[in-house]
């Protein structure tokens, strides 16, 4: 008798995946949009998907067409047809990243819900959250004419992420109408502390002399929250006036106030000789521990660590501090 090694045979999704991964590492020159599209095509859900991300790394343009079809083909599948909207996310994220003019497909996106039956219990979840926010991305990109109609429904979206996107791409439309917007949903309230610091990113971007004294004015609110939101926001912001406000902030509060850690790092992302210098000195003080969790930042930084490595002790508390932050 013949003793014969079985040999494992490979699933039609099997092999489509495995074509997936060669045409992932193909050599740039090498125009590999025929076998995208035929894959596109597939009535795998997990094929179309992973098809889209390689036709986003390689920026193929050509594919466009079919990422449309695809992506209605799947929207008309329903849930069973695109389980947790995995298909759908990937291709409007590279129509998104395309700057593709795809109208219909970031309208009918962005307001889209898919409601998906989860393990434990059978409970069910939202799973076409991020795929609103991409379209909402998507149609600022693409310029598309009435856009702030959609993006006001964005940003009272029920889940914050969506209301994160929402922010975002009203930040990156360039457009001053979107100032009251971005506003009217801070001042609304009962918004995490996410989306507020999005919105505050957002009006610096669109605005930062006619935003800034509204986002620092949030500086000193209650909800710690949006405190913090303000402070890493300011951070971020190049404004002539940023670190004075960050200082002063600092200087008026209390030693267990929960927001004095956030503001070091905000005045550490400024990435300044003023700041750098305040918070080397502030290694002197009973702020060391939070000044060289906020000076890690330039870890990478060798002229900026020696300084820091100059001011803190060799031994003790504050050394182990340093070691465990810098990576020493």
């Amino acid at each position: 008798m013949c003793n014969a090694r079985s040999v494992k045979k490979t699933s039609p999704l099997e092999r489509k995946l495995e074509r997936l991964s060669q045409i992932r590492n193909a050599h740039p020159d090498i125009d590999v949009s025929a076998d995208l599209q035929y894959l596109l095509g597939n009535k795998s859900s997990l094929v179309v998907a992973k098809a889209a991300a390689v036709v986003a790394e390689r920026e193929s343009t050509a594919c466009i067409p079919q990422l449309i079809e695809s992506f209605h083909r799947l929207l008309a599948a329903g849930n069973d047809g695109d389980p947790r909207c995995g298909a759908k996310i990937e291709v409007a994220k590279a129509l998104w990243l395309m700057a593709a003019d795809a109208e219909t497909v970031f309208l009918k996106g962005i307001r889209h819900f898919q409601y998906d039956g989860i393990a434990w219990g059978g409970a069910v979840a939202d799973t076409a959250t991020e795929l609103r926010g991409l379209c909402g991305l998507g149609l600022v990109r693409m310029k598309y004419r009435d856009v702030m109609l959609e993006l006001v429904n964005l940003l009272v979206d029920k889940e914050a992420p969506a209301q994160v996107a929402a922010a975002r791409a009203l930040g990156e439309s360039e457009r001053e109408d979107a100032i009251p917007l971005l506003r009217l949903r801070v001042l609304a309230g009962r918004a995490e502390a996410e989306v507020v610091e999005e919105c505050f990113r957002a009006l610096l971007a669109l605005s930062l002399d006619k935003s800034f004294s509204f986002v620092a004015g949030h500086l000193e609110s209650k909800d710690v929250g949006v405190s913090e939101a303000a402070a890493l926001a300011i951070g971020g912001a190049k404004h002539r006036d940023s670190f004075a406000v960050l200082r002063d902030s600092l200087a008026n509060r209390n030693a267990y106030d929960p927001v004095r850690g956030t503001l070091f790092l905000a005045i550490a992302t400024l990435r300044d000789d003023d700041a750098i210098g305040f918070l080397i000195d502030a290694l002197h003080s009973e702020d060391a521990e939070a000044a060289i969790g906020a000076l890690a930042l330039y870890k990478g930084d060798e002229k900026i660590a020696t300084r820091v490595r100059s001011a803190v002790p060799k031994s003790g508390p504050l050394a182990a501090v340093f070691r465990r932050e810098f990576g020493e």
